[in-house]
């Protein structure tokens, strides 16, 4: 958000930051899929970066400048920090979408498995060195007020998930992505059970077939990324005073699932779901998950399971929980935590910041509004 103001040495000066500024920023790079390979795989590559666009649809004509700043801040959002190894996980009902799968065509892309997944706390370990890089916006300079994480910081409401979330965006403490086996990975991508549908970084045991990732869409082999993605690490940290916002995947398992005593017990324990029940009517479970499902149809409880070791560090996070993790600061207070409330306002300057809790707790991905 700019406005006009007159030209200055001043402004001048901040000119010179914001070109310093703009280095760091889409203004002079942006991210792209690179060019593919044989089977479509693409890594990531550089490319040129975007001018910086007037939003005349919200204010009018668009000034001419100079300008002064109102507010500078970096949004974050959807950062998922997913502990890959829980068995409170879902990724098998991401096959019912596949391009083989015979519901394929009525359900499109599931998302409840992502081959990347286990190196989300890299990610935002990342993101957060790139946000320490900023010296300020790239149109005057001006350094960022704060950061805000707008939802979905975890991705399965669990207490791993949501420690590592706040340590990485706080920095100076060790990370630790791992749970259950300390000795290995337990994951979907493991070697041991082998199933092809999931990506296999390490590549394929001796007598399987290659896993479906790398054989349809060409995935490469990276050997030892399970045992690298989980070694500690000491975070690096926003090095901003940082805001948060609840999400549907803060408050519920997969975001869509409240948590009841048999998802908690399914969460801390040793049997980690790999398939539905048999009777149970995937296409009418998948493709209208707007009321909460139960336990009983999701087929979690009658489903086919294989042995994890169990963590009572996976257990889910009850709202209140999660508010007093942000103690103190980052927008809450006590009493917000123990009345469940997680909507705020603050001030930054001039500009009124105004956060809705739009989850809805009753169950699915859509959200709600209440009264209050």
């Amino acid at each position: 958000m700019s406005a006009r103001r007159p030209a200055s040495g001043a402004l001048a000066d901040g000119a010179a930051r914001a070109r310093v500024a703009a280095r760091a920023t889409t203004v002079a790079a942006t991210i792209v899929p690179g060019p593919p390979s044989p089977l479509g795989y693409r890594t990531l590559a550089r490319a040129a970066g975007e001018p910086l666009a007037a939003r005349t649809d919200l204010g009018g004509a668009a000034p001419s400048g100079p300008f002064r700043s109102l507010l500078v801040f970096v949004h974050l959002s959807d950062l998922h920090v997913t502990d890959p190894q829980s068995p409170a996980r879902a990724e098998f009902l991401d096959r019912h979408g596949d391009p083989d799968s015979p519901l394929a065509a009525a359900l499109g892309r599931i998302g409840t498995y992502r081959a990347q997944e286990m190196l989300t706390c890299q990610v935002v370990e990342a993101m957060a060195r790139a946000v320490r890089a900023l010296d300020g916006g790239p149109l005057t300079g001006a350094p960022p007020a704060f950061a805000v994480s707008t939802g979905d910081a975890t991705d399965n409401s669990q207490a791993n998930e949501l420690e590592a979330y706040v340590a990485l965006l706080d920095g100076g403490s060790e990370v630790v992505p791992d749970s259950g086996d300390a000795r290995r990975y337990e994951g979907v991508g493991a070697e041991e059970p082998y199933d092809p549908r999931y990506w296999h970084p390490d590549g394929t045991p001796r007598g399987a077939d290659d896993d479906v990732p790398r054989r349809r869409h060409g995935l490469p082999v990276v050997p030892g990324l399970l045992d690298a993605c989980r070694a500690p690490f000491v975070a690096t940290g926003l090095g901003l005073d940082w805001y948060a916002v609840f999400g549907n995947h803060d408050a519920m398992l997969g975001g869509t699932l409240p948590v009841t005593p048999a998802l908690a017990a399914r969460a801390v324990g040793s049997d980690k779901p790999v398939g539905l029940d048999p009777g149970v009517d995937v296409l009418g479970l998948l493709a209208d998950n707007e009321t909460r499902p139960s336990t009983e149809e999701w087929g979690v409880a009658t489903g086919p399971t294989r042995p994890v070791t169990p963590d009572a560090r996976r257990r889910p996070v009850p709202v209140g929980e999660w508010i007093a993790a942000h103690l103190p600061g980052h927008g809450y207070d006590e009493v917000a935590a123990a009345a469940e409330r997680a909507h705020y306002a603050f001030d930054a300057g001039s500009i009124r910041c105004v956060v809705l809790d739009t989850v809805n707790r009753a169950g699915g991905w859509q959200g709600s509004l209440t009264a209050e």
